[in-house]
């Protein structure tokens, strides 16, 4: 084996990470340059977003509450940040063709993050952007000089087409070349047909485009030093320099938020779902750990990490909920609509029955309020947002998924004990002890941003609270009035 730790591996090395802008991403940077202060040189890839420069984006995420101690007080270590402006989707991921050369001299070691999480895009266009980018992202790793590891960041769901996954891949009917030359040549429709010949039943194009990008790598790099590491859910930091450290963004997060705020009030799911979620700086954990491992011959190439906790915190949607719900009630959200009451519902017809009452019947009324007081908050707006939220997440919100976790449990087996404590991905707390730490770790408990005092906030809660019960109550009184009416000119 080329090192004896996981410090001498890292020593020296230059890495390549594409999506480090992302929630994932940014938490990797900060793992990265705090342990192992002795990598030489970190290339993230970033692309120009709502006109927003590469460079300017990397002083974006230093700006994040997680990195800005690195960048305050080790300014050297920020500098071992560079910039490579580039796309993912593009042959040799856009780069010019200095950055490109730079690339393949000194690389050794490439984490693939980048994806588009949206749930709501077309099949074809997912795969575009996430399988075509792993295709793209295989091609460069060939002209590096000296490749000691890719580590591909999947998710737990990319197999959502069974409920039962185990650590390897699962493959498709087709190869995987006939899906890349079908969404590069066709239409929306033929690779859809394509998808659809597969006879797989995914949740959505997201998932497929996962489970279409591990065939890729098992097709086309299987010759490479490749691991896979598979997270559930993603939530707030486990331990690191801020415990409870979360990011807006991502959709059980702005679920969270939303009936912490009270706007939500009602939630298409099943309370004893499992719900796998895992700490973000344990999901880096894992991909540090994983690359080391695979790099060093300690674990076969297309090695397969489910990167999960169901088997170790056994936590359901419902627990889930209470135990939000009761960090929010103890420390309310600045910007608060109303005070949180939330229900959990099977029933789509019911579902679409308690939200007309609880969401869209004040929305109404309240939007021509504001309105005519000139605002631009729209409250029919954003419950739409919601519900087209609630769609996409309902799936991972009503079926229980089992996976083995047996590469993922004997990571910490390979470290020795100093490196155990700094490097952690055995989940030893409840969630519970997670989510306590999220009103100090989270600037989405920023109380500055309202402005208000907490008894003040309390206040201010109350009296919105009030007027939406009065205005459900109103209009519910009104619609039985009107019933009554008509019955009694059709039948009296």
């Amino acid at each position: 084996m080329a090192d004896d730790s996981l410090t001498k591996f890292y020593s020296g090395k230059t890495i390549f990470i594409t999506g480090a802008a992302g929630f994932i991403g940014t938490y990797f940077l900060e793992i990265l340059l705090r342990c192992f202060p002795d990598i030489l040189r970190i290339y993230i890839l970033l692309r120009p977003k709502k006109n927003v420069q590469p460079l300017e984006r990397k002083e974006e995420i230093f700006n994040k509450r997680i990195l800005k101690s690195i960048s305050k007080y080790h300014p050297e270590l920020k500098e071992k940040v560079q910039v490579i402006p580039g796309d993912t989707s593009l042959p040799n991921l856009g780069m010019s063709e200095e950055d490109l050369r730079k690339f393949c001299e000194e690389v050794t070691i490439v984490f693939h993050g980048a994806a588009g999480i949206s749930f709501s895009k077309s099949f074809r266009d997912s795969s575009l952007q996430n399988a075509k980018g792993t295709d793209n992202v295989i091609e460069v790793c060939r002209k590096l000089k000296k490749l000691d590891v890719l580590v591909y960041t999947s998710t737990a769901y990319a197999n959502s087409h069974i409920t039962t996954i185990q650590e390897k891949i699962y493959l498709l009917p087709h190869k995987a070349q006939r899906f890349l030359d079908e969404m590069e040549n066709g239409t929306d429709e033929s690779f859809e047909e394509l998808v659809s010949s597969s006879n797989l039943n995914f949740i959505n194009a997201y998932c497929f485009s996962k489970f279409l990008s591990e065939n890729i790598l098992l097709e086309k790099a299987s010759d490479l030093p490749v691991g896979i590491v598979r997270p559930s859910i993603v939530v707030m930091t486990w331990k690191g320099p801020i415990p409870g450290s979360v990011e807006t963004g991502t959709g059980i997060t702005d679920l969270s938020m939303g009936v912490g705020k009270g706007f939500v009030k009602v939630i298409h799911a099943d309370r004893d779902c499992i719900f796998d979620v895992i700490p973000v700086d344990v999901v880096v954990n894992a991909h540090i750990i994983t690359a080391w491992s695979v790099a060093t011959g300690r674990s076969p190439s297309m090695f397969i990490v489910n990167c999960t906790s169901g088997d170790t915190l056994k936590l359901k949607f419902g627990k889930y909920l209470d135990v939000m719900f009761k960090v929010t009630m103890e420390n309310p959200l600045p910007k608060t609509f109303q005070e949180a009451d939330v229900r959990t519902v099977k029933s789509k017809l019911m579902y679409t029955i308690l939200s007309t009452y609880h969401h869209y019947i004040p929305a109404v009324i309240l939007d021509i309020y504001l309105r005519s007081k000139g605002s631009k908050l729209r409250l029919m707006k954003l419950y739409r947002f919601f519900d087209r939220m609630m769609k996409e997440l309902h799936p991972f919100l009503s079926t229980s998924f089992t996976f083995q976790t047996d590469n993922f449990h004997g990571l910490s087996k390979l470290l020795n004990p100093e490196e155990r404590e700094i490097i952690y991905t055995d989940l030893t707390c409840t969630f519970d002890e997670l989510a306590e730490n999220v009103p100090k770790g989270s600037e989405i408990f920023d109380w500055e941003l309202d402005n208000l005092t907490t008894n003040r906030r309390r206040e201010v809660v109350l009296q919105r609270t009030m007027l939406v019960t009065f205005t459900k109550r109103f209009t519910l009184l009104l619609f039985i009035l009107l019933i009554y009416f008509l019955i009694s000119k059709l039948f009296f």
